[in-house]
């Protein structure tokens, strides 16, 4: 009886008084389970990675990645379906991003040097470095020709020399 007792009352403090009293003593990190932050350190300090994939390089550090690496790139299940279009993600986030992204129209994301707006922060990195720092890292190797995107590179591939290559 007191073994229960002492597991609810853990739940009450963990889940109902949202009480995280394990501190990682190498960051910030707190967590409401001993076994959470004993994993933590295993992953983030220790770089443990004990869960190999059986069918790619894949490791992880915890079991439920495998799984989800497991289900989402070899199954590839995509059971997180968009509400308004034919999209579907293997992982929530992703279609999270998609929503906010393609019918919400969001770019949260903007250039301190002009009005460019982007939805991804990938995308404000690929302005910047394209339009403001006039950086062309692509570059052919038949002619002189650079682009500052690998799309461009590839349109002046099929187009000026004939091939399908990248």
């Amino acid at each position: 009886m007191a073994s229960q007792r002492g597991h609810l009352l853990a739940h009450v403090s963990a889940v109902h008084n949202k009480e995280k009293p394990y501190k990682c003593d190498q960051c910030d990190y707190m967590v409401s389970w001993r076994g959470n932050l004993q994993a933590h350190v295993s992953a983030v300090h220790n770089k443990e990675k004990p869960f190999k994939c059986e069918q790619c390089n894949y490791m992880a550090s915890q079991r439920g990645s495998l799984q989800k690496h497991v289900s989402a790139v070899h199954n590839k299940e995509k059971p997180f379906k968009c509400d308004q279009c034919d999209y579907m993600a293997s992982r929530r986030g992703c279609l999270q991003k998609h929503v906010s992204e393609v019918h919400n129209k969001e770019k949260p994301f903007k250039c301190d040097q002009c009005d460019y707006m982007a939805s991804r922060r990938e995308h404000l990195q690929t302005h910047v470095s394209a339009v403001h720092n006039k950086e062309k890292p692509f570059k052919c190797d038949q002619c002189d020709y650079k682009a500052s995107q690998r799309g461009s590179l590839q349109r002046h591939l099929s187009a000026v020399h004939d091939s399908h290559r990248f």
